[in-house]
């Protein structure tokens, strides 16, 4: 149901007027609570509406006041590939501000992105 509910959000999404009321009524920190959970399906479609917020300052800042970092760290590596390439591009938009950077080193990513690029898919 919730992956139905959250596809849903996504499409939505696409009219900027319709994400600008989405986040004004917290979809973040709905987001941010679906990433506790462990259905790679409603995973992957959380992170993709993560990935697409996370373009804009605002959602960014939302974003890492919420812990982010700490929570993405976990797909840092994991068996799922569809996961982990979702996941990463997450971590590239936001990877744009100093202090998610220094998030993330602090929280050991470092060592796990550099394992995660010795594997030929993940290079680019």
């Amino acid at each position: 149901m919730l992956f139905v509910a959250f596809h849903l959000l996504l499409n939505l999404a696409e009219d900027l007027q319709i994400e600008r009321k989405m986040k004004n009524r917290q979809v973040i920190a709905l987001l941010m609570a679906m990433l506790e959970r462990n259905n790679p399906d409603l995973l992957f479609i959380v992170l993709n509406f993560l990935k697409k917020l996370s373009i804009f300052g605002e959602n960014k800042n939302e974003m890492k006041d919420q812990g982010i970092i700490e929570k993405l760290n976990r797909f840092i590596p994991c068996n799922n590939t569809l996961l982990l390439q979702i996941a990463l591009r997450t971590l590239f938009n936001l990877s744009f501000d100093q202090e998610i950077r220094i998030k993330m080193a602090d929280a050991g990513m470092i060592p796990k992105l550099v394992e995660t690029l010795k594997i030929p898919g993940f290079r680019a």
